[in-house]
């Protein structure tokens, strides 16, 4: 939880705040994902206490790979919302593979 509170003591992390909740929305994820031609690797920890996987956002996500070929989703045990900080080895185990497969296309 440290890495991921600790931004908040930055110098222009309010300012940084302010802007993210009132500016505006960009494109959302379904507008993005239908322009992604490219392997996308999902890596999602089952023990999200930000992004749940049962919650809308994890919904979205898991859903993804069902939708589009080019998408991957692995859920992490007993993993956060920061899998690459709560378990790299368990990270390296998903992404290695999946790196080696893109490098022999």
């Amino acid at each position: 939880m440290q890495i991921i509170s600790e931004p908040a003591n930055d110098e222009g992390a309010l300012d940084a705040f302010f802007s993210i909740v009132t500016g505006p929305p960009g494109p959302n994820p379904a507008q993005l994902m239908q322009k992604i031609c490219l392997p996308v690797l999902v890596l999602w920890g089952d023990q999200d206490p930000f992004t749940p996987l049962d919650g809308p956002v994890g919904k979205f996500f898991s859903s993804l790979p069902s939708q589009f070929s080019n998408v991957s989703l692995y859920v992490l045990g007993g993993v956060g919302h920061c899998p690459h900080d709560d378990k790299p080895d368990l990270v390296h185990e998903k992404l290695l593979p999946w790196l080696a497969h893109l490098a022999a296309l």
